[in-house]
């Protein structure tokens, strides 16, 4: 006879199955980023970005900070070139889904730009705090459209600070113990047996193959003992295994080494390193029988460590002011050895140059040089010579022609609001969008007296700089960039909403 359940049983299964519910219920409550996918290609001059899917399943809306790095690797003649920038901004996810536009514009030149380490960090209403990161996406600036290719969609993690910084010590740990195993295994792998063959078929002696063979079999076992002692050598050496030590307690991981042997007892090593942030590092020096006679260390930053030290240094900051100053424009950075060199340009094409030389990981010079062109200063004097003949011969002057009016950007960018309206009525939805920022980023341009083409990020820093609210202007942006891409459609509240907004910022 099965006997019933006595109450505190019952008490005890009715407390586990709540909190049970209640850990689901908890569990479910979350923030989650995603993208439909890892890759993208824009030919060149299409308009480049994607869109971030936003989920946040709490009951109330949640605001962090979202961070990523950026990338850029462009084709320019018949070299690359490569830079790479961090940004970060607190942003606020409303309960429910939404979808965040990160644009690029149109690019003119092949290339990668790779979106990386994208994390939202935030807290949640239980008070604990969370990390969300996003997988990376590349997007492909290309020439032919069928170097399209499919992508898989992108992923996200979603973990609390804790077990992220738990995460990162345990991955260290690990590092530490693979560093002896890493290091042997580097310095073990042979790749002799091609090299064999292809010296006895390239040999011009006269003598037997097997001869041949036998005398570089023996010349190769000389070199793998050679490379035994060499490796017996480090691993006894307590100078360079503390060097090593102290290069993976900095956070560097070993990316390769080699071994080369100079003589029957001698010989020169290289062991190379990498941290997660691209700061590089090697190990170098030589091996006379089991003993190191010599060891040198050298370090140098990845090009967006080297550019955030070098906007710190004075001399950099004073010679950036005095070109900004002078109307030049910042162009993208460029690494040669240890130097970088930034150039800069004005609206009359003169170029100047800032070069820093580094020294490992520090600054040793930074210097400014200036490509002047001269004969756009001669101009006012060749006019002022023609203007002196042109009266000699005249017997009165001729009335000066009456200076342009200044063109009417309120009134220019309605009408291009206007022009919108009839599009969307037309059924040209895509392009009514289009004509919406296009009339916003007019009006801004001139309203905050930059008057050249801007794109969306440029049209909210700026406002930004001059201490504006850019909370509408975003929202008009955004839904204005939705309508290019094929996951968004177009719809009458959508429209409605951002020529409102236009509207009200125009008027």
């Amino acid at each position: 006879m099965i006997e019933p359940p006595d109450r505190r049983e019952l008490m005890i299964v009715a407390i586990t199955g709540m909190f049970l519910l209640i850990c689901a219920i908890v569990q479910a409550e979350e923030v989650t980023l995603g993208t439909n996918q890892t890759d993208y290609y824009f030919l060149i001059g299409e308009n480049a970005g994607f869109l971030i899917d936003v989920s946040n399943s709490f009951n109330e809306s949640i605001t962090g900070q979202f961070s990523f790095t950026l990338t850029q690797q462009q084709k320019t003649g018949n070299s690359m070139t490569q830079s790479s920038n961090s940004q970060s901004q607190s942003i606020q996810i409303d309960n429910g889904t939404a979808s965040l536009v990160f644009e690029l514009g149109p690019q003119q030149a092949v290339g990668e730009h790779v979106f990386q380490k994208g994390k939202f960090e935030y807290t949640g209403p239980d008070g604990i705090g969370m990390i969300v990161t996003l997988e990376d996406v590349t997007i492909h600036i290309i020439e032919n459209p069928e170097e399209k290719k499919e992508s898989e969609p992108g992923e996200c993690e979603s973990q609390t600070a804790e077990e992220a910084a738990e995460e990162q010590q345990q991955a260290r740990e690990e590092a530490e113990k693979q560093r002896e195993e890493e290091l042997r295994r580097q310095m073990q792998q042979q790749q002799e047996a091609d090299k064999i063959e292809n010296k006895v078929q390239n040999s011009q002696m006269n003598q037997n193959t097997g001869a041949l063979k036998s005398e570089m079999q023996d010349q190769l076992k000389q070199e793998n003992q050679a490379k035994e002692r060499m490796q017996k050598a480090l691993q006894q050496d307590q100078e360079f295994q503390d060097m090593v030590q102290e290069l993976i307690d900095e956070g560097y991981n070993i990316t390769g080494a080699e071994l080369t042997p100079t003589g029957n007892e001698s010989g020169e090593f290289e062991v190379d390193f990498e941290n997660p942030e691209g700061d590089q590092a090697k190990i170098s020096g030589k091996t006379e029988g089991d003993e190191v006679t010599s060891l040198d260390s050298t370090k140098s930053l990845s090009m967006e460590n080297m550019m955030e030290k070098l906007k710190d240094h004075p001399d950099y900051k004073k010679y950036d002011e005095e070109l900004s100053q002078g109307g030049f424009t910042q162009g993208t950075p460029s690494l040669q050895g240890s130097d970088i060199m930034i150039e800069y340009t004005d609206s009359q094409n003169q170029t100047a140059q800032i070069t820093a030389t580094f020294n490992e990981t520090e600054i040793e010079e930074v210097d400014l040089s200036r490509n002047r062109t001269y004969w756009p200063y001669l101009i006012p004097f060749f006019i002022l010579a023609g203007l002196i003949a042109v009266l000699a011969f005249r017997e009165k002057e001729e009335e000066p022609e009456p200076a342009p009016s200044p063109i009417d950007y309120r009134k220019h960018a309605s009408k291009m609001i206007s022009q919108a309206k009839k599009l969307y009525a037309a059924g040209k939805a895509k392009d009514a969008y289009g004509k919406v920022g296009e009339a916003v980023r007019f009006f801004m341009s001139y309203d905050m007296d930059i008057r050249k083409q801007l794109t969306n990020n440029q049209v909210l820093r700026e406002m930004r700089k001059k201490k504006r609210s850019t909370t509408k202007m975003r929202e008009c942006l955004n839904l204005c960039s939705l309508v290019e891409f094929a996951k968004y459609n177009p719809n009458d509240k959508d429209f409605g909403r951002i020529v409102s907004i236009a509207e009200k910022i125009i008027s």
